[in-house]
């Protein structure tokens, strides 16, 4: 049996005639792989994606040719997915099937130990004909200058409950002309950050050894389409997912709320764009059949406008710190004693804070739970519901010591 390393592989197969059926379901092809390098307790991700069979997958314990886990489908797309976490003591094995009997063809298959970040973020960026030369740079180099800026990553990222993101760099035009010309990049320092700039510098700049990859007309929803499926096939899980669409022209209406409401159906949270120029047509058509969803801080997907491209860097930098700005959450400090005084009894005092100020009011659920000490024995049970206003950020509550 083939191995493929769980760290992070990529494999390229053929389902053909010629293979072994399914035991489990008649006149189905599989290929089965050896699962090497997992580790217990670590998450991990397993993907097949196929154009020309609808792909399923089944984990596998090796040992006994037990179906453990599969799935046939994912977001009504030809793929399939899974993540699971290895238990010591069994071996692993991925099988590669289709969903209908007798279906062949190619396939990649992926497997990827997963990293948690705050936010997945794709950039998609508009090089389409009407975006001459000079715009395209001023485009390219104002993204580049945002993440060169060590503040992005010490103010703003570096903020997050995990401290890193994902993101990458996706650049589109007309319905069949779309390209990842930077696949997915962990930023978790300053200097990832800037090495994020340099790579989309040399990769797209004529002066750092780059070039434009292409032209073309003018197709937002394929570039949503192109998007969402990358988030499917990278090696991050997101605390929340994102799309940032920035262009200077408009698509059809309806196949671009499509594409955002798929996309937001297969788990994006939110897709904000940035206009360039002052067309108010182009702004509405972004405004109503592009955006969608609800940023981190709760408020709604919006759209900036760029007045013109020279402009385009300044505006990006505010986008971008809107939604890097990571979810809120709480925290709650160690309790501090109350001096028992005649008469009165004993407490613990627990300050709950809130990691930065909401515009909006923000509740939370308070309540003790058995450790060490016992309720009844040591202290009192509790619960209560915390409210914090719009710019409140710290809680004390107080548990009745026995």
């Amino acid at each position: 049996m083939v191995t493929i390393s769980a760290g992070n592989d990529l494999l390229n197969g053929v389902l053909e005639e010629g293979d072994a059926q399914n035991p489990v379901a008649s006149g189905k092809f599989i290929d089965d792989y050896t699962l090497a390098n997992l580790l217990a307790g670590k998450k991990y991700f397993l993907g097949v994606n196929s154009a020309e069979f609808d792909a399923s997958l089944q984990l596998i314990n090796e040992d006994t040719g037990e179906v453990i886990t599969e799935n046939n489908n994912y977001a009504d797309t030809t793929a399939a997915k899974q993540t699971f976490m290895p238990v010591s003591g069994i071996n692993y094995a991925v099988r590669v099937t289709c969903n209908s009997a007798g279906e062949t063809g190619n396939y990649a298959l992926t497997a990827n130990e997963i990293k948690t970040v705050d936010l997945e973020l794709s950039l998609l960026i508009d090089v389409s004909g009407s975006v001459s030369s000079n715009e395209y740079e001023q485009q390219i180099k104002g993204y580049a200058q945002v993440f060169d800026d060590p503040a992005l990553y010490n103010a703003v990222i570096s903020q997050g409950l995990e401290g890193k993101i994902a993101v990458n760099f996706v650049l589109w035009s007309s319905s069949n002309r779309q390209s990842e010309v930077v696949g997915w990049t962990q930023i978790d320092s300053a200097a990832a950050s800037q090495q994020f700039a340099q790579t989309i510098r040399e990769t797209l700049l004529s002066e750092f050894g780059g070039q434009r990859p292409f032209s073309g007309r003018t197709s937002p929803s394929a570039a949503i389409d192109f998007s969402d499926d990358l988030f499917f096939s990278n090696r991050f899980e997101g605390r929340r997912k994102a799309i940032e669409v920035s262009g200077d022209g408009s698509g059809s209406s309806s196949a671009t709320a499509k594409a955002r409401e798929n996309a937001l159906a297969n788990g994006i949270d939110v897709i904000n764009g940035i206009v360039i120029g002052t067309s108010s047509s182009v702004t509405n058509f972004y405004q109503n059949s592009l955006i969608g969803g609800t940023n981190a801080d709760g408020t709604p997907a919006f759209v900036e406008n760029a007045s013109s491209f020279t402009e385009f860097s300044t505006v990006v930098r505010d986008v971008l710190v809107r939604e890097l700005t990571p979810l809120a959450f709480f925290s709650v400090s160690n309790a501090s004693p109350v001096r028992e005084d005649e008469g009165n009894t004993p407490q613990l005092t627990f300050t709950v804070e809130l990691s930065r100020a909401s515009e909006q009011t923000t509740t939370v659920d308070f309540a003790t739970q058995d450790g060490t000490a016992k309720a009844g024995q040591d202290f009192v049970a509790s619960s209560v519901t915390l409210t914090f206003a719009p710019g409140e950020t710290s809680k004390t509550v107080t548990v009745d010591v026995i």
